[in-house]
């Protein structure tokens, strides 16, 4: 912003000159390190005069874009939790653009934790997501308009593996009461990509994923009885509780 100094014309000069020597424009550079409110005064001395003070004031503000959960804490972590193989997990948060402009944005996924998008090694990292599509988001693009929010759905499924398919039945038909469950930690980063901006937005996801522990009791026989046609007959059956579900 600009200051105006009043000075007192000269006599002496002309009527055309003191008139452009009334005011001088003084510049003053406020430059803010953090948003808040800023009051302050300035002291003006001027020669045989009384000292005279001008209070000045001014307010920052932070113009981001973050992700906030549904308490509205801001995310930098979702946490899936444990799971089973196969298993669907979903994690829901809003996209907050607190700016005064609208963006186009778009979301990529990468194994692994990274901090800036220059950090993804190699284009074979790249293409693990792109694969095995572990994480992914809904919507995968869109647009944000100026002073809104809108609701990202994070999704996790792991893949079912034929060898764990096969550990899993050998436990629930064999005699074993326990076994090493066979796990899988996963870490990815949801990249934030934000057209016009030269910085993007990183939230990091990680899940496990466990095999289910199920016994199959050793009855060899389940008899349902007389049962007449088109009618149904059950039987209740009971499992032992999954102790890593």
């Amino acid at each position: 912003f600009f200051l105006m100094i009043q000075r007192t014309p000269r006599s002496t000069q002309s009527r055309s000159s003191a008139a452009s020597d009334v005011y001088k424009r003084q510049k003053l550079n406020y430059c803010p390190r953090e948003a808040g409110i800023f009051r302050g005064i300035i002291n003006v001395n001027i020669e045989g005069q009384a000292p005279q003070f001008i209070d000045v004031s001014a307010t920052s503000v932070s113009y981001d874009i973050f992700l906030i959960d549904e308490q509205g804490h801001q995310q930098q972590t979702i946490d899936f939790g444990s799971m089973h193989y196969g298993q669907l997990r979903e994690k829901e948060v809003y996209l907050v653009n607190n700016s005064p402009k609208r963006f186009t944005y778009k979301v990529k996924f990468c194994s692994g934790f990274v901090n800036e998008l220059e950090e993804i090694q190699t284009p074979n990292e790249l293409g693990v997501q792109q694969t095995e599509r572990i994480m992914t988001s809904l919507p995968s693009s869109g647009q944000i308009d100026s002073y809104s929010q809108v609701p990202i759905r994070f999704f996790c499924k792991s893949k079912i593996k034929e060898q764990f398919e096969t550990f899993v039945k050998s436990y629930a038909l064999g005699d074993k009461e326990h076994f090493e469950n066979p796990s899988s930690d996963y870490e990815y980063s949801a990249i934030f990509e934000f057209e016009g901006m030269d910085e993007n937005r990183i939230i990091r996801l990680r899940a496990r994923a466990l095999c289910p522990q199920v016994k199959i009791s050793p009855k060899p026989i389940y008899n349902f009885g007389y049962c007449s046609v088109n009618d149904r007959s059950c039987l209740l059956y009971t499992s032992p509780s999954p102790r890593d579900s």
